[in-house]
């Protein structure tokens, strides 16, 4: 039975999102502003001026992100045919416009299968009928699987057979996987970054509640930030799934983020602010050390915690060790110890001493030992009757785009190795967890970086930019611009500079694609007035500027 949340504990899940409560309770899109933009801004570390670059906002396609709710149980032969998630329409053979379902949702859907209230007050929406709870029944444990960089052109040239059932809506092959339902998931904040997603994932909220605009940004005062460096500035702000499940379980709950990407590991993690001396700690984020060749517990500061000495740790030796042990790590790849490759089918190798590489083959062992890491070392936790929650991010695949190309080999034989991985995955987990595992497969697609190299920043709007700002730093900030903090304070004048900004862009014709929007301004004359916020939109020689000012 459920343990009723203690006043400590609620006053702490208070205190987490409180800020963000005070930072953006302006920041709620109205009718006449665009969603993604406003979804994405947070103040003070996104820009006063948002430039909406087409090529930023979705270089694949938003149909590129979609999610699967997956009975692993339900797989044909199982001694239990209990269903958590209910089975999709037989007619169902494509995701339709309407069969969707908020980013921000998904886990307040996995919330409300434990019995646990929602982490926010909105309704799921998309997910009425999704669920099939039975309170004798309750699952063990939850799973949620996320892919990065994937998207349809990539499923195709790869021939990605599991990611691609995501994609197109079709149920995923219940023999491997179990019996889904497959929704897409919604038109994701601006900008496209899988950090700020995968948080948005985490904690039900759009950044600009949580505050990871983005891997990293320039702030306000002109200085480079990257998300979850361990300092709160840099934290989100507001509460994850694995805080719902520590307090609402009185701390009895295990939880457990694990990537190779520290980023992506902590954007799943319990925050530290929940510690208690009289409470155990069962929240554990995972990521890759590469100083010491291993997966090891961190802190968010990435030094190694007293329970990391030996608990769900995995040194460099091991996980090649743990291959050599599984008949199905041998299935879906050799490695030749004398020239220290890894082989994958029609033969394409990868150099093992690349880090890169080693980081891809490592997450992969790494993700297909975690349950008998858990077996092993929290064989107390996986039997009680408290669920546990895991998060399992593959984020590999960038590396290995940025070495060899999105077109190379070695990318497509990389991503085939990920997609047959993952019922391998949810299989391993089913096991620990027999008849009581529910798991979701989460594919968000290319996410383009926020901070874009500099040669990708279009001159003419350097120059434009220039002309209105002369001493910014949109090489290190784009898409985000700051003014002074003058032009900041008085709304007036930060209008002005917003209309003169959008107009000279729509007189240049190398700048293309480039919406310019002042979040600030509209929010904030929201606020002050009920009346519909000044809005233009302006259409020159085929080329469109919207801002809200």
């Amino acid at each position: 039975m459920m343990m009723k949340m203690t006043t400590t504990a609620a006053l702490l899940l208070l205190a987490l999102t409180a800020s963000v409560v005070l930072s953006t309770a302006l920041a709620t899109p109205n009718a006449n502003s665009r969603s993604d933009v406003a979804e994405g801004w947070f103040a003070g570390r996104s820009g006063d001026v948002i430039m909406h670059d087409s090529a930023l906002s979705s270089p694949s396609s938003d149909d590129d992100a979609a999610v699967a709710f997956i009975n692993p149980s339900n797989a044909p032969g199982s001694a239990n045919q209990v269903q958590y998630f209910a089975p999709a329409a037989p007619q169902l053979s494509q995701i339709a416009v309407d069969h969707s379902v908020s980013l921000y949702s998904v886990a307040d859907v996995v919330s409300r299968l434990f019995g646990v209230a929602p982490l926010t007050r909105k309704s799921s929406a998309g997910a009425e009928g999704l669920l099939r709870a039975d309170v004798f029944h309750r699952p063990a444990a939850n799973l949620m699987l996320s892919v990065n960089e994937v998207g349809r052109a990539l499923v195709e040239k790869a021939g990605l057979r599991n990611i691609a059932d995501v994609l197109t809506g079709r149920q995923l092959d219940a023999a491997s996987m179990g019996a889904s339902q497959v929704k897409r998931l919604k038109p994701l904040s601006y900008p496209r970054d899988m950090i700020a997603h995968l948080t948005s994932l985490a904690t039900a909220r759009a950044p600009s509640y949580h505050g990871v605009v983005s891997r990293s940004w320039v702030n306000e005062h002109g200085e480079q930030v990257r998300a979850f460096d361990g300092s709160a500035e840099t934290d989100s702000l507001v509460s994850t799934l694995a805080d719902l499940f520590t307090q609402a379980f009185d701390h009895e709950a295990m939880t457990v983020s694990f990537s190779a990407d520290p980023q992506q590991a902590s954007a799943f993690a319990a925050h530290d602010a929940l510690k208690s001396k009289d409470k155990k700690w069962a929240n554990f984020r995972v990521a890759y050390d590469a100083e010491r060749n291993s997966f090891r517990i961190a802190s968010p500061q990435g030094d190694q915690t007293t329970e990391s000495a030996s608990v769900l740790t995995l040194s460099r030796d091991d996980l090649l060790a743990k291959r050599f042990a599984r008949p199905f790590s041998a299935a879906l790849y050799s490695y030749d110890a004398a020239k220290k490759q890894f082989v994958l089918p029609n033969k394409v190798t990868l150099d093992a001493t690349q880090d890169e590489v080693f980081r891809l083959f490592a997450e992969v062992e790494y993700a297909l030992s975690l349950p008998s890491m858990l077996r092993h070392d929290m064989a107390a936790m996986v039997s009680d009757d408290v669920p546990d929650l895991f998060s399992v991010s593959f984020s590999t695949l960038s590396g290995i785009a940025a070495r060899f190309g999105r077109d190379s080999q070695e990318f497509l034989a990389a991503a085939r190795l990920i997609d047959a991985a993952l019922p391998l995955v949810i299989k391993e987990f089913e096991k620990l967890y027999p008849r009581r595992l529910v798991a979701q497969l989460v594919v968000l697609g290319e996410a383009a970086p926020a901070v874009a190299p500099q040669t990708q920043v279009p001159q003419g709007l350097l120059t434009t930019v220039d002309q209105v700002l002369p001493h910014n730093q949109l090489r290190q900030s784009f898409p985000f611009v700051f003014v002074d903090a003058a032009t900041r304070a008085d709304t007036k004048v930060l209008a002005g500079l917003c209309r003169k900004l959008a107009t000279l862009i729509v007189a240049d014709h190398s700048t293309t694609g480039i919406e310019v929007y002042c979040p600030r301004v509209h929010f904030e004359q929201s606020a002050l007035s009920d009346e519909v916020p000044i809005s233009s939109f302006i259409e020159r020689n085929s080329l469109s500027i919207n801002y809200y000012c």
